[in-house]
């Protein structure tokens, strides 16, 4: 799989292995199951927080380029494609485009705000899970530093 980062443009990379393994209940030779997996965790330090993505399943990816507020893939024909996100504003009317999809400069699909809220959550990973009595594992240090900062009245 390849992962292409839009935005923002400051970020870092850092690999994220995660293994869960659960024992067997009683004797019996049931051993339980395991799983594991190789991941990526982006960081960003800049002003910006917001991440554009690409996941490119298999075989080699297309060339692919930030443009503001999306991306541009290059397609093996020599056409590309332009996914561009817009925040949208409180006042605006609900069928205002939030999502434009281009193929070779045409717009073929526009999601507004009836079809999609980009000021959703997306969710949150942390403590919730291991709270929840799904043991993922051990609780990464980074996480539970992350996490443990509580809020302080301000002066």
């Amino acid at each position: 799989m390849t992962l292409f980062c839009a935005a923002p443009r400051e970020f870092k990379v850092e690999r994220f292995d995660w293994s869960f393994e659960k024992k067997g209940r009683g004797g019996g030779g049931d051993s339980g199951y395991g799983e594991s997996t190789v991941g990526v965790r982006l960081l960003s330090f800049g002003a910006e927080h917001e991440f554009i993505t690409v996941l490119y399943p298999s075989g080699p990816a297309p060339q692919m380029e930030s443009i503001a507020g999306g991306v541009r893939v290059h397609l093996a024909d020599g056409v590309s494609e332009e996914v561009v996100f817009r925040t949208p504003h409180a006042d605006e009317p609900a069928g205002a485009a939030h999502v434009r999809l281009k193929r070779a400069g045409r717009e073929i699909v526009a999601l507004s705000g009836r079809n999609v809220n980009t000021l959703r959550s997306q969710g949150d990973v942390g403590l919730f899970i291991p709270e929840c009595g799904y043991d993922f594992g051990p609780v990464p240090d980074w996480l539970i530093q992350q996490r443990d900062s509580k809020p302080r009245p301000s002066p």
